[in-house]
């Protein structure tokens, strides 16, 4: 993980830092105080060596075939394979064990499902839609 400690102007105000760099107030007047903003990244570790494409496409298969084809139907096939295959690449460097499959198959999982809560074709209790029949029945949000 690295640690990037940046500096800031003490004559800006708390409401121009927070639009400057996205933070909340609290964190602002912090800021502020202190003199200077601490972000911590982890980089993206890429590897054109450690990547196997045969390998991302086979987990990538097999993940969407045994855990995601009763949630999305097969017109987004093509999109979340496109997603597993591309995090599988951004995350090569990190496979420390050499079973890549397995390494494949949990990222593949992982990304084929934060693409359908972020399309919002599967998701939370929140962004349910309920239909009037439920409602009435007191399945639904408003009872």
């Amino acid at each position: 993980m690295c640690i990037e400690k940046t500096y800031i102007d003490k004559t800006l105000s708390v409401k121009q830092i927070q639009e400057k760099h996205n933070v909340p107030q609290a964190t602002a007047s912090r800021i502020k105080k202190r003199g200077y903003m601490v972000k911590r990244t982890k980089p993206i570790n890429i590897s054109e060596e450690a990547f196997d494409y045969k390998e991302a496409l086979r987990a990538a298969r097999i993940i969407f075939f045994i855990k995601f084809r009763y949630m999305a139907s097969l017109e987004f096939f093509d999109d979340l394979q496109q997603e597993a295959i591309l995090r599988c690449f951004e995350l090569s460097g990190e496979c420390k064990n050499g079973n890549k499959f397995s390494f494949y198959c949990r990222v593949s999982e992982n990304a084929m499902y934060s693409y359908l809560t972020r399309e919002h074709i599967i998701g939370t209790w929140a962004n349910r839609e309920i239909s009037f029949e439920d409602n009435v029945l007191g399945n639904g949000i408003y009872e």
